[in-house]
């Protein structure tokens, strides 16, 4: 009994049998890596959340208009009625020629479907009125009302003094200026939405009146589904 030692100080930490206290602290440090761990998933996952809420706000911003615009208006058909605006339509006039005007159309702008008609009021064929227009998705209606204006630009001497004019309850855009045929100074205006783009020239009458017109001519010749 006498030659049993006892523990000095030092063995009494150092060489504790490993219990309670090295298993709890062990314990203890993996609960706090694992606090750690959740911590920074719960940071990321916000993170990235934030971002995608944020993108998704940009985004619909940017493009949710346009968006709306597109489905709204992409089913669209445009008629020829045979009296518009109180103008009749002439069954008579060149059809080859009005053929050639719709084949530019196509050629030109997006469309899957191309209408072409003339115009003129009862007996005067003085203020005829020639219509082009055609229907398919346009993702960019201004770049394909600028087409259509070179079109005219092919037959004539050009589109000058380009403004833009209110469109109506239709939506798009609207514009109107004039060129020369011959010696005549003739009205030009067309429309173009996301579904439909259309282009009159106006014999014998000026821009405002000419904008009036083609407003009403849309009314009664669009038709949206």
């Amino acid at each position: 009994m006498d030659d049993e030692q006892e523990p000095s100080i030092l063995g009494s930490f150092l060489l504790e049998p490993a219990g309670d206290e090295p298993a709890g602290s062990d314990l203890s440090a993996r609960e706090e890596a694992g606090t750690r761990r959740g911590t920074r998933f719960r940071l990321v996952r916000n993170v990235l959340l934030a971002v995608l809420l944020a993108t998704m706000v940009v985004v619909g911003v940017l493009f949710g208009p346009t968006a709306w615009q597109l489905l709204r208006e992409k089913n669209t058909t445009i008629v020829t009625p045979p009296q518009v605006v109180g103008l009749t339509r002439d069954d008579a006039a060149d059809q080859a020629g009005l053929d050639y005007l719709r084949s530019g159309m196509s050629a030109g702008t997006p469309v899957d479907h191309t209408v072409a008609a003339v115009y003129s009021p009862p007996g005067d064929r003085a203020h005829n009125v020639l219509f082009i227009g055609g229907t398919g998705l346009m993702l960019h209606p201004d770049r394909a009302l600028d087409s259509m204006f070179g079109l005219v630009n092919d037959q004539t001497d050009g589109v000058e003094t380009v403004r833009s004019e209110p469109p109506g309850p239709l939506g798009g855009i609207l514009r109107c200026g004039t060129t020369r045929i011959d010696a005549d100074t003739v009205a030009v205006c067309g429309w173009a939405d996301h579904g439909s783009i259309a282009v009159a020239m106006f014999a014998g009458r000026g821009v405002d009146e000419a904008a009036d017109m083609l407003l009403h001519m849309r009314a009664a010749m669009q038709r949206r589904h």
